[in-house]
This record gives C-alpha cells, sequence and structure tokens, in this order.
C-alpha cells in the first residue's frame, strides 16, 4: 500500500522513512520510494505526490530533493518571476523541506498568479503602485482557519509591508544620472545584473546621481 513506511535497523530502531507509492495511481504501475530521515518531512513529500497525481513532484529529483528549476533556461527566463522565486527556494541552505514545501506552496496560491509572469529586473512590474494593488486584493482573500474561512489576517501581511521598509539597491544606467534599470534589495543581485549593463552603477535607493560619483 501507497504511505509513509518507518524502516528500521537489526535493532528494531527507527533509522527513516519511507515514502512509497504506484507511479501515476494505477494498481499495476511499478513502485516508487524516496527516503528520509524525519516523520514530518516524509509526510509533506507524500501531500506533494499527491497533489502531483502520484507523479514525482516537478522539480524534485530522488535522492537529492528540490533542485534549481531553472537550469537550461535563457537568460531572461531565469529573471522571470515564478523561476526566480522557485530557484530562490530550491537554493536556500540549513532549510527543512518542510519549509520549502510550505513556501513553495504560498507562492503558487498568492503571488504567482498576479507576479509569475513579470520580470524581476523591471521596476515597473513592482513598482509601489503593483505591488500595493496586490496587498489590497489579498486583505479580500478568504484563507481557512480551522475549520472555518475568514479574511487574510493584516499580520499576514505584515511582512509585505515591513519590505518597502528594506534597504533596496538599483542598477542606475550612464553612471548613475541615467534611468533605473533594476531594483532589489540584494546588493550582489543588484551587482550581478549591472554586469548586463555596460556603464551602469549599482547605490542603494534615493542616493542621488552626485553622491553615487563621489
Amino acid at each position: 500500500m501507497k504511505g509513509v513506511y518507518p524502516r528500521k535497523n537489526k535493532h528494531g530502531e527507527v533509522t527513516s522513512y519511507q515514502v512509497k507509492w504506484r507511479l501515476g495511481g494505477g494498481a499495476s504501475a511499478p513502485w516508487q520510494t524516496e527516503r528520509f530521515d524525519d516523520e514530518a518531512s516524509a509526510e509533506i513529500f507524500k501531500t506533494a505526490v499527491d497533489e502531483a497525481g502520484q507523479l514525482w513532484p516537478p522539480g524534485w529529483v530522488k535522492g537529492k530533493g528540490y533542485i534549481d528549476p531553472t537550469a537550461g533556461l535563457e537568460e531572461d527566463e531565469r529573471y522571470r518571476f515564478d523561476n526566480y522565486a522557485r530557484a530562490s527556494v530550491a537554493n536556500r541552505t540549513r532549510v527543512e523541506e518542510r519549509y520549502r514545501a510550505a513556501s513553495l506552496k504560498e507562492l503558487e496560491t498568492y503571488i504567482f498568479p498576479t507576479f509569475a509572469h513579470c520580470d524581476v529586473r523591471s521596476t515597473e512590474h513592482f513598482s509601489k503602485a503593483t505591488v500595493s494593488a496586490w496587498v489590497n486584493k489579498m486583505k479580500q482573500t478568504m484563507v481557512r482557519r480551522g475549520r472555518k474561512h475568514k479574511l487574510m489576517s493584516p499580520k499576514t501581511l505584515t511582512g509585505c509591508a515591513c519590505q518597502q521598509g528594506r534597504q533596496q539597491f538599483e542598477v542606475v544606467a550612464d553612471g548613475g544620472a541615467g534611468k533605473v534599470l533594476f531594483a532589489s534589495s540584494s546588493k550582489p543581485t543588484a551587482e550581478t545584473v549591472s554586469k548586463r549593463y555596460p556603464g551602469s552603477v549599482v547605490r542603494e535607493k534615493g542616493m542621488d546621481a552626485a553622491k553615487t560619483a563621489q
């Protein structure tokens, strides 16, 4: 039967947990298995398999977990928000698989429907106006709380509001005298994007051209 099974050593001690299912769900389909060190991670993976129709979850490699989903994509495709976000989650270190699964689920449920095909380098796609419109939309979203459906709590959106106060770095054309080409809270990301635009510079958001040139 499909499910999560504890694996024991010769002393009867549980050493790992195995998720087992038939590929595609067919009664005569080949068995598939994946091993986890803890039961919680195994249960989360089992749920992902169920949601994928008894197939391996997209982006998952047996024995390794989620890998960079943007491998092999054209450069512009890498900066499409859904690809960029999936890569960010997949490449995070020191996090449990349950965290990755929960993060991806929230992205797919609340953020991708609006921003999936936006370019992360675009200050127009991710302007204060577009993000504020999304926040207002989320405030009217019904979410499950126990057995009830309620409006999304303002506390849930606090993180979004906090982003507005974070330090931002801009890629600016013409040595800082031109237009803003890209903005990010990550300076290394901004520096990487800047390399694609000869003559551009990276500066803190709000810093004028004169200060950038100093």
